[in-house]
């Protein structure tokens, strides 16, 4: 995924991520889940990617996840999981509901 540059080529292989780390997780109830979602799943990443510029930062997600699975660290492994999903989520909620910095606040000279 880090050497690629086609945006959907990269979000088949964020989907593909996806499915191979709940496969890794061996709980079967969590991989029928992400084969389930995984086309909103496609359709999120290639959002983030067209609007949030996320896919440097998931590249580098990514990598820790599949790293700390490889080395067999469940602590490290939810941690970067953990560390993933706020910033994905950080992302989602920039993109939908932006700070306003022009809002009058409360009891403000124009209240």
């Amino acid at each position: 995924m880090e050497q690629e540059t086609d945006t959907t080529a990269w979000v088949a292989m964020d989907t593909l991520f996806h499915l191979a780390v709940a496969e890794a997780a061996q709980n079967p109830v969590f991989r029928r889940v992400i084969e389930e979602i995984r086309d909103a799943l496609a359709r999120q990443s290639a959002f983030l990617n067209e609007l949030g510029g996320r896919r440097e930062q998931s590249n580098r997600e990514h990598r820790a996840i599949v790293e700390a699975l490889i080395d067999g660290s469940e602590a490290d492994a939810v941690e970067a999981m953990s560390h993933h999903l706020d910033r994905v989520e950080t992302t989602l909620t920039d993109i939908v509901r932006p700070t306003r910095t022009d809002t009058p606040t409360e009891g403000g000279p124009e209240a």
